[in-house]
């Protein structure tokens, strides 16, 4: 193919003398010191110098090819350090069976080189697609380079990166949204995500057709919705409360059955993979398979959110090798990474272990948000959907200051982890409890249950299995002290292994905060497999594991597990650091933890870290506000709405057939050519979802509807502001109401013969 020099993109930054911070620090006799610079990453390679990195954005033409990054720099500063930079720490397995506190190791092909390290001030790191086929690409930039030999360290000032590429064909296999509201909304997504937001338009993909089927036109619709929920036909009513609650936040949202997703012809095939000539190059077409397919023609259609509803729903085994002392490791891992990235070829091995082999290169960034709950019954959804309603609309029951806390637990094998991750949670404005796993005095599993309660956002990172996570690893450190755990349920002590106090009280099943549920983040090993693990010495585990018990228990818990399906490493706790980045800056959970994913840049992490719970809820960062001088003012033709406070403010609003949100501007929002009669919910940063009164006048109900509400008034003439007009449920419809608050029918409302009208509060009374 011809080929013609593009264009050439450029960025600069700058760093402050001030930034850099130097520290001497002893490790295992060593004097060390560690480089840091306040709001930059680092170097996460074990063995290397652990020097700040600056990662830059870059949207790039959708067709851009042979991409490029030189990087130049402006003044320097030289300065000898009194000791060695800090290298990059060993990871070590973070499971019960963990023996050795992981080593600080030196590279030797760095560290005895007489060189500057990094040799390159920038580089491109990843180079893939956001979204379907919106062209991204990341650079490193290095503002300081090191050579161990001389003990020299230069620092830069300025950095400035010229991106240069030609122009080619797009890869086969990168989607495109065919619906052009979600298309628009990914672009502006993008904004917040790119370091050069004005070239998104004259970079952006054009319209054209999708070849999920291996043709060129564009895909058959199928059942699907932004929000959409995979279940079984048992488990499908259970999911009514919660659908009501994303439609009513201007989602479209609905439940499709695996039975109809397996029956449908334009995705029972497979996962179809098709190179750049349209010919088919792989098919994985077991039960996983076809709902990756489905999920492809999902997100062509606009779906941006995917809730997996049920243990029954079909989850990919991937396959990952890792290292430890005792030599290299293949790991079986469920995960739902592969229904979050749609492009990448799982087979390309061509070996049947999906996900693993060097003919795989992975794609980071997420095409969709999934989240999942490992439930079995109807019983397991109410009391998910009980807590996540009381997180969202009343958390604390009018008491929300537990929201403004955070518990860390540290791991007791990782350098100096409280360090970087409890710093973050400070950044975003969270007050912490720090519980230190190594000293002196050790905490016992039921000291931290009964803790847990007090805090938002739980971080603990202890050796972990299916049914326990350690508080307490004495044994790896010196002292002759027994482990302590705390486990999924308070039946379970007994089940961990190696030898410990029995405790009462220390299951998450004690944690006391039916009306205070938190979210909890870990890189624990296996301490939430989809699947009935069964460990290498062939030990199983049955029954709820800890982030079953943690989002699925009655009266306890909370709504969001974040965790490890199997293996995880102490390392991992970079990736709370991204997670954290990404609340302060959107809050969205299903977004932050894509986020890390795309950060971490680690296939086995993506795998092994799943989001157990609904994946688009916002994770409050603080004690959250309300809305309560909003001022709803309806007319015939329009809704404008005014009184609202709160950043990135959004007002949704969705009647029978629509749903849709708006930027607040200013603190209001004018809705035009909508039913004056439509639902309308205000959301903002960090402030609670407000419910405007429900007022239907002048309008007739159709279908089948589910409706949250605080209160209702229908009737001829209820609104002096709009024409008079019954409301009529018309025969066939089914109208379901909840409402916490006032309800009046007036005159000029009627049901029709054949109709169904359902009013209820719930109990306690929150929507």
């Amino acid at each position: 193919m011809l080929q013609t020099l593009a264009g050439v993109i450029t960025h600069s930054e700058t760093f402050a003398a001030s930034g850099w911070d130097l520290q001497a620090v002893t490790v295992d006799t060593t004097q060390y010191t560690r480089v840091e610079y306040s709001g930059l990453d680092y170097i996460s390679e074990p063995g290397k110098p652990q020097l700040p990195v600056k990662f830059v954005r870059l949207m790039v033409p959708y067709n851009a090819t042979n991409i490029s990054v030189n990087c130049s720099h402006g003044s320097a500063i030289l300065q000898t350090l009194a000791s060695k930079v800090l290298p990059v720490e060993e990871p070590q397995v973070a499971d019960e069976t963990a023996s050795n506190i992981p080593i600080i190791y030196e590279d030797s092909a760095v560290y005895n080189a007489n060189a500057p390290f990094p040799a390159a001030l920038g580089e491109i790191v990843t180079d893939g697609y956001f979204m379907g086929d919106n062209h991204v690409i990341t650079i490193a930039l290095y503002p300081m380079q090191y050579n161990p030999v001389t003990g020299i360290a230069t620092s830069y000032r300025n950095l400035s990166a010229t991106v240069t590429y030609d122009l080619g064909a797009a890869p086969a296999n990168v989607l495109h949204r065919n619906n052009a509201k979600a298309r628009n909304e990914d672009l502006a997504m993008l904004a917040d995500v790119v370091d050069n937001p004005t070239q998104i338009q004259s970079f952006k993909a054009p319209a054209r057709p999708n070849y999920t089927q291996g043709d060129n036109a564009t895909s058959p619709l199928v059942e699907s919705y932004d929000y959409t929920i995979i279940t079984t036909r048992e488990l499908k009513p259970a999911f009514k409360r919660l659908i009501a609650l994303k439609r009513q936040k201007g989602y479209s949202a609905g439940a499709v059955c695996i039975e109809d997703i397996m029956q449908n012809p334009n995705v029972n095939g497979g996962d179809s993979i098709f190179d750049a000539n349209n010919n088919l190059v792989s098919v994985i077409a077991d039960s996983a398979g076809v709902i990756r397919q489905y999920l492809k023609r999902a997100f062509e259609n606009g779906t941006r959110y995917v809730l997996m509803g049920g243990r029954q729903v079909p989850y990919r085994y991937g396959y990952r090798t890792y290292s430890t002392k005792t030599g290299i490791h293949l790991a079986q891992i469920p995960t739902d990474w592969y229904f979050s990235e749609l492009a990448t070829n799982w087979n390309g091995s061509q070996i049947g272990n999906y996900g693993e082999g060097i003919n795989i290169i992975p794609k980071y960034s997420s095409d969709l948000y999934i989240g999942r709950l490992i439930a079995d019954s109807i019983a397991d959804i109410d009391n998910y959907c009980r807590k996540l309603f009381q997180y969202e609309l009343n958390p604390g029951n009018g008491n929300s200051s537990y929201l403004n806390h955070a518990l860390i637990v540290e791991g007791a094998d990782s350098f100096d982890i409280q360090h970087e991750a409890a710093k973050k949670y400070r950044e975003i404005g969270l007050s912490t409890t720090e519980i230190n796993q190594r000293g002196i005095a050790f905490p016992t599993g039921k000291m931290v249950i009964d803790t847990l309660c007090y805090h938002g956002i739980i971080s603990l990172h202890g050796h972990g299995s299916p049914h326990t996570t350690t508080v307490n690893h004495c044994y790896q450190i010196g002292h002759s002290s027994t482990n302590r755990v705390i486990c999924a349920l308070d039946t379970c002590d007994i089940t961990a292994k190696h030898q410990k106090i029995r405790e009462t009280g220390n299951g998450l099943d004690c944690m006391g905060n039916k009306y205070s549920p938190s979210i909890f983040y870990s890189w624990a090993c296996t301490t939430t497999p989809f699947d009935i693990y069964t460990e290498p010495s062939e030990k199983t585990y049955y029954g709820w594991n800890i982030g079953q018990s943690y989002t699925l228990g009655k009266d306890y818990g909370g709504v969001a597990y974040l965790g490890c399906t199997r293996v995880g490493f102490t390392s991992y706790y970079n990736r709370e650091v991204d997670f954290l980045a990404a609340l302060g800056s959107q809050l969205n959970i299903g977004k932050a933890e894509a986020e890390t994913k795309q950060s971490a840049r680690n296939a086995f992490f993506a795998m092994t870290h799943n989001l157990i719970g609904d994946p688009e809820f916002q994770v409050w960062t603080k004690s959250p506000n309300n809305n309560n001088d909003v001022v709803v003012t309806r007319t015939d033709n329009s809704i404008l709405i005014t009184g609202i406070s709160g950043n990135r403010a959004t007002v949704a609003y969705c009647n029978d057939s629509i749903q849709d949100i708006v930027n607040a501007t200013n603190g209001e929002a004018l809705i035009t050519s909508v039913n004056p009669s439509s639902l309308i919910v205000v959301c903002a940063q960090n402030h609670l979802v407000y419910f405007a009164p429900m007022l239907l006048q002048n309008c007739t109900i159709n279908n089948s509807q589910y409706v949250l509400a605080t209160d209702i008034s229908a009737g001829k003439n209820i609104d002096p502001n709009r024409s008079d007009g019954e409301v009529v449920i018309k025969a066939g419809a089914n109208y379901e109401i909840q409402c916490s608050g006032k309800i009046e029918f007036k005159g000029g409302f009627r049901v029709e013969k054949g109709a169904t009208l359902t009013v209820f509060k719930p109990q306690p009374l929150t929507l």
